[in-house]
C-alpha cells in the first residue's frame, strides 16, 4: 500500500538541530532600503504624518514595540517603562532590560492565573455548554487556557481517553480562535498538539477513522518552524495509529522518524520509547532479528525510575529475541537483568509474591514473556506451567483476545512436547473472535489437526491474522495494557 501524502510529508521534514543563524546575504548596493521605500510610497498623506510622529515620539515608538512583540494586553505595561535616549551603551541596555524582567514575569503570572480561573469556570459547565463556550465566548480565547486544557488532557489519557478527547477538543476550539497576535505565536503549536492528543485518545478508544482524520489534519498543517518535540510527538502518534491499522511499513518509518528527532535533541526517554515500539512492532511481524537491535537500544536509553513498565517489558522482549536467535546465554543474562529490575521497582514486592495468578496486569505480562522464553531455552515444563497460569488468569478476567494468543503459544509448546492439549484451542479463539471471517475460522480448526512440525509456522500465520482483528476491537476488556499505550512522552 502506498503511503499517504501526509506521511510522506512528515518523513520528508528534516530535523532542525541547533545551528548558528546563517548570515544574511549582503544587499545589492542601492537596494538595501527598497522595502522601506515601497512601504512609505504606499502610504497616504495622513498615514505619512502618523508614521513620522511614531518614529519621532519615544513613548509612541515604545508602545508600538510592545504591541508588535508582546501583543495588545502587554503593550501598555511595556510602554510604561522609562523613556530611553536614542543612544545607550550595552551596560545601559542590560540594566534597562533587567529592570523590565520582573514586570514581564508578573505579566506571565497574571496570564497563567487568569487562565486557571477560566479553566475552572469552563469545566463547571455542562459538556454541551463547554463546547459552545469554547467556540463563542471571546473571554476564553487565551493561549494559556488552551495550554492548560492540553496539559490536563495528556494527564487523563492513560486512564480516561474519553475525557482526554473532550478536553483536547475544547483546547483546539480555543486555539484556532485566538486573537491575531497569539494565533501567530502560540496558536499553531496548541492546535497541532490538540489534534495529536485528540487522535491518540480516539486511537485508544478504537475510533480509528476519527483518529486518522485529526492526525492527518495535523500532519498537513505542520510547519517546519514548529518545535521539533511537537513534530516528533506527531510522528509518534501517527506511527501508533498506522500500527493499529496494520500498515506496518508506514508505522515503522514514522516511529523511526520520531526516534531520530528525539535523538537530535538528546531526549533519551522519547528516543528510547520509539525504539521500544519499533522493536515490538518487528516482533509482532515475526522479525526477531530486526527487533533485537531496536530493543537493545531501547533498554540502553530507557530509565527504570521513569518508565518502569516499558523498561521491564522491553528487557523481557529483548531476552526473547536472543532466545529465538539461539543465543541462550545472552537470553538468560538479560532475563536475570529484567528480574532484578522488577525487584528493584518500588512497590512491586507484594505483586511478585502473589504471582501471575493474582498479581497485576504487568505481572501477568511478565509471566507470559518468561513462559515463552523458557520454552525457547528448552525449559518446556516451566514454559507450559507459566503459559497455562497466564491463560487461565486472562480468561478469568474476561480478556478473551489476550487469552486466545496465550492459547496459541501454549498449543505450539504442547505440540513441540508431543502432548495432547487439555484445552480446546478452537473454543478459546472463537470466544475471543466470534465475528472472524470463515477463512480464519477454518484455520483455527485446522491448527489442532496439524503435525508437530507444522504447528509453529501455522500458529504464527494465524496470530498475524488475528492481530488485525484484535487491534480494531478496543472495546474488549484487557488486563494487560498494550505496549503502545505505555508511551506518551511530554511535549515541552
Amino acid at each position: 500500500m502506498e503511503p499517504r501524502p501526509h506521511t510522506v510529508l512528515l518523513l520528508a521534514l528534516p530535523p532542525l538541530p541547533p545551528m548558528p543563524p546563517t548570515p544574511p546575504m549582503p544587499p545589492t548596493p542601492g537596494t538595501e532600503h527598497q522595502p522601506t521605500r515601497e512601504l512609505i510610497t504606499g502610504l497616504g498623506g495622513e498615514e505619512r504624518e502618523e508614521l513620522a510622529h511614531l518614529l519621532g515620539c519615544p513613548a509612541c515608538r515604545r508602545f508600538a514595540e510592545g504591541e508588535l512583540i508582546f501583543g495588545h494586553d502587554s503593550a501598555v505595561a511595556w510602554s510604561q517603562g522609562e523613556e530611553q535616549d536614542e543612544e545607550e551603551t550595552w551596560d545601559e541596555t542590560f540594566a534597562r532590560q533587567s529592570a523590565e524582567l520582573p514586570a514581564l514575569f508578573r505579566l506571565a503570572y497574571e496570564d497563567q492565573r487568569r487562565a486557571a480561573g477560566l479553566l475552572e469556570e469552563l469545566l463547571q459547565l455542562a459538556p454541551l455548554a463547554r463546547r459552545s463556550a469554547a467556540r463563542w465566548r471571546k473571554a476564553l480565547r487565551r493561549a494559556g487556557l488552551a495550554e492548560l486544557l492540553l496539559a490536563r488532557a495528556k494527564a487523563e489519557l492513560p486512564e480516561n481517553p474519553t475525557g482526554a478527547a473532550e478536553l483536547a477538543g475544547l483546547a483546539r476550539a480555543i486555539a484556532v480562535r485566538l486573537p491575531a497576535g497569539e494565533r501567530l505565536g502560540r496558536g499553531p503549536a496548541a492546535a497541532t498538539l490538540a489534534d495529536c492528543v485528540l487522535g491518540e485518545a480516539r486511537r485508544r478508544l478504537g475510533q480509528l477513522r476519527g483518529a486518522e482524520r485529526v492526525l492527518e489534519r495535523a500532519a498537513l498543517a505542520v510547519d517546519v518552524a514548529l518545535d521539533d518535540g511537537l513534530r516528533a510527538y506527531l510522528c509518534l502518534c501517527l506511527g501508533k495509529l498506522r500500527w493499529q491499522q496494520r500498515r506496518i511499513d508506514e508505522a515503522a518509518a514514522l516511529l523511526g522518524r520520531a526516534g531520530r528527532i528525539y535523538s537530535v535533541y538528546q531526549d533519551a526517554s522519547g528516543e528510547g520509547a520509539c525504539w521500544a515500539l519499533l522493536g515490538f512492532l518487528r516482533l509482532e511481524a515475526v522479525e526477531p532479528e530486526r527487533a533485537l537491535g531496536a530493543l537493545r537500544r531501547a533498554v540502553r536509553l530507557l530509565e527504570l525510575e521513569t518508565e518502569p513498565e516499558l523498561f521491564i517489558r522491553s528487557a523481557l522482549a529483548l531476552a526473547f529475541c536472543h532466545a529465538v536467535e539461539g543465543r541462550g546465554s545472552e537470553a538468560e543474562r538479560v532475563l536475570a537483568f529484567a528480574g532484578q529490575a522488577r525487584e528493584e521497582r518500588s512497590g512491586v514486592g507484594r505483586q511478585l509474591a502473589q504471582g501471575p495468578a493474582a498479581g497485576s496486569g504487568e505481572e501477568v505480562a511478565a509471566a507470559w514473556w518468561e513462559g515463552r522464553i523458557a520454552a525457547r531455552l528448552g525449559n518446556r515444563q516451566t514454559g507450559l506451567s507459566l503459559l497455562d497460569i497466564v491463560r487461565r488468569r486472562l480468561l478469568a478476567e474476561g480478556s478473551l483476545a489476550e487469552a486466545a494468543f496465550a492459547t496459541l503459544d501454549l498449543a505450539v509448546l504442547m505440540a513441540a512436547a508431543k502432548r495432547k492439549a487439555g484445552i480446546t484451542l478452537a473454543g478459546d479463539l472463537r470466544r475471543a473472535f466470534p465475528q472472524c471471517p470463515r477463512r480464519i475460522g477454518n484455520e483455527i480448526e485446522e491448527l489442532e489437526r496439524l503435525g508437530r512440525d507444522e504447528v509453529p509456522e501455522a500458529a504464527d500465520r494465524l496470530r498475524r491474522q488475528l492481530l488485525g482483528l484484535q487491534r480494531v476491537r478496543a472495546d474488549r476488556p484487557r488486563l494487560i495494557r498494550p505496549v503502545e499505550d505505555l508511551v506518551d512522552p511530554p511535549v515541552s
